[in-house]
């Protein structure tokens, strides 16, 4: 069984689709839901799981664009890595970071998709921070 990085391309489409799947659920915005639809619904997972070889596998991931689309995602996976979101944001970033899947370049320039994980992350951060201002009351009543 070929393998890239060590991972076998069954594990990495394992990832990618759990990676798609978990950021999807989070329903962030119609920009990031779109870029994992195209993962969910498109047949970009034949080239990886059709490689023989490792050399095979490892052309199969690298032209894939799956690195490229983590790299947009990387913040909303990074914060709820953070703070294991659902109990699996911890989870779905080691599994894609098991192969570098994690390491895509970025563009420099904003797209629709990093905007909406910009507010997405302050939203869930002020929530957590009222949550734990609630937490700070309910445990220190009297202000000590």
């Amino acid at each position: 069984m070929p393998q890239y990085k060590g991972v076998s391309g069954q594990e990495i489409i394992d990832s990618i689709r759990e990676g798609m799947d978990f950021v999807a659920s989070l329903d962030i915005g119609p920009a990031t839901n779109a870029l994992c639809t195209q993962w969910q619904e498109g047949d970009k997972f034949v080239p990886i799981a059709s490689a023989q070889t490792d050399d095979e596998l490892a052309k199969a991931v690298n032209s894939s664009g799956a690195t490229a689309t983590f790299a947009l995602l990387i913040k909303a996976l990074d914060f709820h890595a953070e703070r294991d979101t659902a109990g699996q944001g911890k989870r779905v970033l080691e599994n894609i970071a098991k192969w570098d899947g994690d390491k895509g370049a970025r563009m420099m320039m904003l797209t629709e998709s990093d905007m909406e994980i910009k507010d997405h992350i302050a939203s869930h951060s002020k929530f957590t921070s009222k949550v734990e201002q609630q937490k700070q009351v309910q445990d220190n009543p009297r202000g000590r």
